[in-house]
């Protein structure tokens, strides 16, 4: 009785297995059916996604280098499109014969006058250039600008935005945007306790030059890459004068520097620290300093002091005779109270009354906008046989966020 119990069962299960496989079976064809029958629509669906996932790709990669801070390569040649490509994209620019020409431009075979001649006859650029000088290519641009975020200590610590014109509009923070709580019927009527306001402030750009000069034997050495060259010379000068000027520039044709502004803690003005010391630091007085700083900067808050200001900080203690100071380690940068810390040579020697340091967001304190494109005007004759190369940038740079930063005194 078993044994048929069991033998039937063995059928059942072995007919349950066919009517299974016989049901995938038309399932796998129906659905191979759809397939064949939508491939096309398939296709063009995967083929559309594919293709804005990579166009976005790009723009990701383009602003990661370009815009976002740390974008320069150390001066190798920059491989992805940037703004500076891109900018002259839209002017007008043929990219690879433009670069032909402007190397014989570079190496002395075109004048100015020659070169723009050749460069309207191709076709090769229709932009209307009403600045004097010549475009210098998206290459050498590229290099320019990624040499002077390496070079320069403020530009990658601020806002840095690209524009197009010869001025623009920017908003000038003190504090945060009013508000406060309205009946959903009612209009806003920014009933907040604050005072904090915002102010539209026009941003001009001023031009910066840089001045480097080569013999002629240099220029005419087919090893030698002119452009490399030119662009690490121009970089290095303009970071210098720039950062100098984002520092104490008194905003006459020029930026400017963030400790030209009044101490206090009103509109324009940013508010002074005591350090303690006569011509030197104290752990009070650093203390007093972040203390002074409200907690929305002090995530991205950063120290910005000469080499020499560092020295007198790396030798405090704590109270229980720690070290302030960290040193780098893995990758991490050095930090003074766990916030990493810039050297800047631009910044005052301690001394007595020196505002000798800055802490804070500098990303929302400062701002500096660049005009698009920079030129070079070559000049063979001021200073036979070398050639001196004229190279030109236009930007501007402000406090816009008065609050978002503070500045050490070197004071009892």
């Amino acid at each position: 009785m078993t044994d048929k119990i069991m033998e039937k069962l063995d059928q059942i299960n072995f007919g349950l297995e066919q009517k299974s496989e016989a049901v995938e079976a038309k399932v796998e064809e129906k659905l191979t059916a759809l397939e064949t029958k939508h491939a096309d629509e398939i296709k063009e669906i995967e083929t559309k996604h594919a293709e804005e996932a990579e166009e976005q790709r790009k723009r990701i990669d383009t602003l990661e280098s370009f815009v976002k801070r740390g974008g320069g390569n150390g001066g190798g040649e920059v491989e992805k499109k940037s703004v500076n490509r891109v900018w002259l994209e839209e002017k007008g620019m043929k990219v690879e014969e433009y670069t032909v020409e402007f190397k014989k431009f570079l190496s002395g075979e075109y004048t100015a006058d020659a070169f723009t001649t050749v460069i309207q006859q191709k076709g090769l650029f229709t932009g209307n250039n009403s600045r004097g000088g010549i475009f210098v290519t998206p290459r050498m641009a590229d290099m320019i600008e990624a040499n002077m975020l390496e070079y320069g200590d403020m530009r990658a610590l601020a806002t840095v935005i690209q524009v197009d014109s010869k001025s623009i509009e920017v908003p000038v923070d003190f504090g945060h945007l009013e508000g406060g709580w309205d009946d959903e019927l009612q209009s806003p009527s920014n009933n907040s306790d604050s005072v904090d306001f915002t102010k539209m402030v026009t941003m001009v750009v001023n031009n910066l030059t840089a001045s480097p000069k080569v013999s002629q034997d240099l220029i005419d050495d087919a090893v030698m890459d002119i452009e490399a060259w030119l662009a690490n010379k121009a970089a290095r000068k303009f970071a210098q004068l720039e950062n100098l000027a984002f520092v104490s520039g008194n905003g006459v044709k020029k930026p400017r520097g963030i400790l030209t502004y009044d101490n206090g803690t009103n509109y324009e003005q940013i508010e002074q620290v005591v350090t303690g010391a006569n011509n030197g630091v104290t752990y009070d007085g650093l203390s007093d300093i972040v203390a002074a700083l409200k907690s929305s900067y002090q995530a991205n808050a950063t120290w910005v002091m000469h080499r020499k200001t560092l020295n007198l900080v790396r030798k405090l203690k704590d109270d229980e005779g720690m070290p302030i100071w960290a040193n780098a380690r893995d990758g991490d940068p050095a930090t003074i109270f766990g916030k990493p810390v810039v050297i800047n040579d631009s910044m005052p020697e301690p001394s007595t009354d020196a505002l000798a340091i800055i802490y804070g967001d500098i990303r929302q304190a400062y701002m500096i906008i660049d005009r698009a494109g920079v030129t070079v005007d070559p000049d063979k004759y001021t200073d036979k046989p070398n050639v001196i190369y004229d190279f030109k940038k236009r930007l501007d740079g402000m406090v816009v966020n008065f609050e978002a930063v503070k500045i050490g005194k070197l004071s009892a």
